[in-house]
């Protein structure tokens, strides 16, 4: 029994699937929050707990320490922080 080889296109469709699943399994990875850190990677429990404010380009509470270095600014991103 022989099976027809598929087409360029259906290998440039397969290709284009691919790669948006791919990408967006990537942005997902990139943008899921890990509540445990803050935006400079350490842990809240090391670096004197979890403030009140957030960065809104890390997505998540920054640490104590980053706050009294940066005041409202994010020292990762460099962003103005929100309450």
């Amino acid at each position: 029994m022989s099976v027809p080889w598929p087409s360029k296109k259906t290998f440039a469709h397969l290709h284009a699937d691919c790669f948006q699943l791919w990408k967006a399994l990537e942005e997902e990875a990139m943008t899921e929050p890990r509540p445990e850190r803050c935006c400079c990677g350490g842990l809240y429990t090391e670096r004197g707990g979890a403030s009140i404010l957030v960065c809104p380009e890390g997505q998540r509470a920054l640490c104590e320490e980053c706050i009294s270095e940066g005041g409202r600014i994010c020292p990762t991103h460099k962003v103005l922080l929100r309450s």
